[in-house]
Order: C-alpha cells, then sequence, then structure tokens
C-alpha cells in the first residue's frame, strides 16, 4: 500500500478536501485538484489529506447507481389522487382541478457512507420520588376557622452527574448532488426513505443498465460535505439514544467524518402539475420504494371551519347574549333567583353550543369526505384506473 500527498496546481497549498480517488477541492483557492494528473506527488503536506492507493483502487470506494422505477406513470397518477382524498385539508371539489400529465423526471442524488466518531460530555439526570411535608390551609369544624396543617407530599427529584466518552457510528447521509446553495432536506429525507423501503433488485451499477435513464454525474465537493453533516447529525442522534440515565442536558461533542464510500445515485421521480381555481400546486413522489408523496397541496381547512362556524352561530350569539343580560341584570336587578336562572340558563346554552359544534363538524367534515370520494371513484373510472380498494376507501372515510 502507497501512500500519496498532493498540492494544488493553482496555489501550491496541501490544505485538500478529499472528495473522491480522483479529486479533491482545495481550500485555500476552491480549485479542483486531479490526483490523476499529478505524477509527482508533494512531499511538504499541511493537514495530511492523501489518497491511500492499493494497485489502482482508494480507500475511498466510488460507485454509480440507477434506480429503476418500480411504478408507472399511471400508478402514479392514480396514488395521487388517492392521498388528495384522503387529505382533510383538501376541499370537497378538489377534483375539478385541472390535472396535466404525468412527467417523469430524474434527481442527481448522492450517499455518503462515512465512519463517525464523537468525543462527547453530558450531565445525566437519574430520577427519584422524595416524601417532603409541607404546610396547606384546611378548614378546621372545631374553630370554624382556616388553619395550616403539615402534610406528608412526594415529588420527583433528579441526581445529575456528569458523564462523557466515545461514540463510533458508522452512518448514510444522502443529498441531492448539486452544488446549490438551498438544501430542500425534507426531499432528501423523502428520498431516503423510498431508498430504505425500495426492492433489493431495483438499482443497478452504471455497466448493467439496459433501461431509459440518465447517468449519474460526479460527486460534488459541496454534496459531499453536506452529506457528511448529515451522517455527524445522524450519529449524534444515536450517541443520544444510547446515553444511560432517565434525562441528559448539557450535551456537548466533537467529532471526526471518515468517508468510506460514495454513491452517486440517479433517482426517477414523478410528477402531476394541477390548477384548482387559477392556483397551481405540484405533487411529487419517487418512482420506488412506496411513492411518499409531498405535502405542498391546497389547504382549505378554513372554508371548512368557516361553514361550521356558520351552522353553530346562533346558539354561541344566544348564549353569550344570555350571559351579557345575566351581567347586567345583576347591577340593576336585586332578586338573586333571576339573576342565577339567566346565567345558569346562559352557561347551558353554551354547553349545548359546544356539543353541537362538535357534532356539526364530524357531519360536515364525513360529508365532505364522501363527497371526495364518490368524485374519486368516478375519475378513476374515467382514466381507466384501478377501482379503489377497501382499505382505501376506509382511509379516504376516516
Amino acid at each position: 500500500m502507497e501512500q500519496k500527498h498532493y498540492e494544488c496546481p493553482q496555489c501550491s497549498s496541501t490544505d485538500i478536501d478529499l472528495i473522491s480517488e480522483d479529486y479533491g477541492i482545495c481550500k485555500s483557492c476552491g480549485t479542483k485538484v486531479n490526483f490523476k494528473q499529478q505524477t509527482t506527488p508533494n512531499q511538504i503536506v499541511k493537514n495530511n489529506v492523501y489518497v491511500i492507493q492499493k494497485g489502482n483502487g482508494s480507500s475511498i470506494e466510488n460507485s454509480n447507481w440507477v434506480i429503476k422505477p418500480e411504478n408507472t406513470s399511471q400508478e402514479f397518477f392514480r396514488q395521487a389522487l388517492i392521498d388528495l382524498a384522503i387529505k382533510r385539508s383538501t376541499p370537497e371539489d378538489i377534483f375539478d382541478s385541472k390535472f396535466n400529465p404525468v412527467q417523469k423526471d430524474y434527481k442527481q442524488m448522492l450517499c455518503v457512507k462515512a465512519d463517525v466518531s464523537l468525543n462527547y460530555g453530558a450531565s445525566i439526570g437519574y430520577n427519584r420520588t422524595e416524601e417532603y411535608y409541607d404546610y396547606q390551609k384546611e378548614w378546621d369544624p372545631q374553630l370554624q376557622r382556616q388553619v395550616e396543617k403539615k402534610v406528608k407530599k412526594t415529588r420527583t427529584v433528579t441526581d445529575w452527574s456528569p458523564t462523557s466518552g466515545k461514540f463510533d457510528q458508522t452512518e448514510c447521509g444522502f443529498v441531492f448532488n448539486s452544488d446549490e446553495e438551498q438544501v430542500y432536506f425534507d426531499d432528501c429525507d423523502r428520498f431516503e426513505n423510498a431508498f430504505d423501503n425500495m426492492k433489493r433488485d431495483s438499482s443497478y451499477e452504471v455497466e448493467n443498465v439496459d433501461f431509459e435513464t440518465e447517468y449519474p454525474k460526479d460527486a460534488c465537493s459541496k454534496a459531499v460535505e453536506i452529506a457528511k453533516a448529515r451522517c455527524v447529525v445522524n450519529a449524534v442522534k444515536e450517541c443520544e439514544n444510547t446515553l444511560p440515565g432517565d434525562e441528559y442536558k448539557d450535551f456537548t461533542y466533537s467529532d471526526t467524518c471518515k468517508v468510506k464510500k460514495i454513491f452517486c445515485i440517479v433517482a426517477p421521480e414523478y410528477s402531476l402539475d394541477y390548477s384548482y381555481k387559477d392556483k397551481k400546486y405540484t405533487k411529487r413522489a419517487f418512482a420506488f420504494g412506496g411513492m411518499r408523496m409531498t405535502n405542498n397541496d391546497i389547504n382549505a381547512q378554513k372554508d371548512t371551519n368557516k361553514v361550521i362556524r356558520k351552522k353553530t352561530l346562533p346558539l354561541l350569539l344566544i348564549g353569550t347574549i344570555l350571559s351579557i343580560l345575566s351581567i347586567v341584570l345583576s347591577l340593576i336587578v336585586k332578586s338573586i333567583p333571576i339573576i342565577c336562572a339567566i346565567f345558569a340558563v346562559a352557561i347551558i346554552v353554551d354547553i349545548l353550543a359546544e356539543i353541537i359544534y362538535h357534532v356539526v363538524e364530524k357531519n360536515v367534515k364525513t360529508k365532505k369526505q364522501q363527497i371526495k370520494l364518490e368524485r374519486l371513484k368516478d375519475l378513476l373510472k374515467k382514466n381507466g384506473l384501478k377501482s379503489l380498494s377497501e382499505s382505501e376507501i376506509e382511509q379516504i372515510k376516516a
């Protein structure tokens, strides 16, 4: 095994971030350093960034993968419609929207597998129950007044003690393979979820691809750094879960993250654009791993709440008027029974209004889901799509 050191061809710095076996990024000037073009490695090393070579290999394994769609565009379209029906926030006329044809796109993704080492410190708390005495006021029938009495009580006390240690974990970080500044972590999590749930025979190394697709591009330096950071975050969560005691606080750590493997992955994704009342929305899902949908649909919950309030408004107004009337009468009328009677009626009306509100709310939402269900059945039939299963119907009704 041979260890070689390299320098930046632009500024001669050896402070280089190792990205793959073929290249790195100079921390001083940002130049891409191609290791294959440097036949005579520099021996003056600033930060011990190096490529370990064994034959033509490297300590970092790089591979390119392509994921084959597990679902057709028609299956995605059907699932997108069902998702719109299930959501309580979508309006009852959601299927009056104009739906465009399903589009298929390819997302350039990157997965970094790294060994993360944490040196951590924290305060660990162990809870225990202890007895103590307190004084509280009680009515003494003999003395005919409030007196303080000593009472035994219990409380939970936490005993804190410092701890520290080392935690080692191999983690994976998934990100978009891009140098863009903005990172959509929800979409990264959605891809990771799909990746974890896809079938084993759905991923292919590029040399074995026999279907239409895009091909992976080289790993972007910013994407690798973000993926490494996600590896560290995942390791920290695992470390926190392994801490002893009942609770902890003041958790601090320092980390090192050594990349073992870099996977450049092309992932197929479907998208459905639709317009509702002149506003455009999009549903997206990767074409594998269960088709988990994005959640940026129209939210008509406010309109539903307006309908419910409108139906229960008369009772609420009556309760409010009676409450005000009882207060006014208490100022001008000395008949306590009359005032109490009006106030009692106001409370009863308020309670009835609350009960009726929940009944109306349930009926309105049930009716809305039923309307969406019937419209969905018609739309699926119109487009020649598979009819709803019993479990799907229950999901929409629930």
